[in-house]
């Protein structure tokens, strides 16, 4: 029995979590922003940084938050996600204009 509660809570999680196959495009994009993040890193290091590739950081990044404060609002009108309630919140009230 003690199995079984172990097995029902890691699937649980799972489910919950990034991971699950019908989260990939959440995945995805949350992939993306840190892409983003790790390419103005690198861009600062070297001292590289120009007017075009800002704009196309900012217009890429306002997408996917954009996206995932929608697709996450959505999720947690459907179903009862108190997890990630607090974030969707968060990216809904955060949102960047997209120009």
């Amino acid at each position: 029995m003690v199995l079984q509660v172990h097995q029902e809570y890691l699937q649980k999680i799972h489910d919950r979590c990034f991971l699950h196959p019908t989260a990939s495009m959440l995945k995805e994009a949350v992939s993306m922003i840190v892409r983003i993040c790790l390419e103005v890193h690198t861009s600062v290091l070297e001292s590289s940084i120009n007017t075009r590739s800002i704009r196309a950081w900012e217009e890429r990044y306002a997408r996917c938050h954009n996206f995932l404060a929608s697709t996450l609002s959505t999720m947690v009108r459907r179903s009862k996600l108190p997890h990630i309630e607090g974030l969707a919140a968060a990216l809904v009230h955060s949102s960047p204009e997209q120009q």
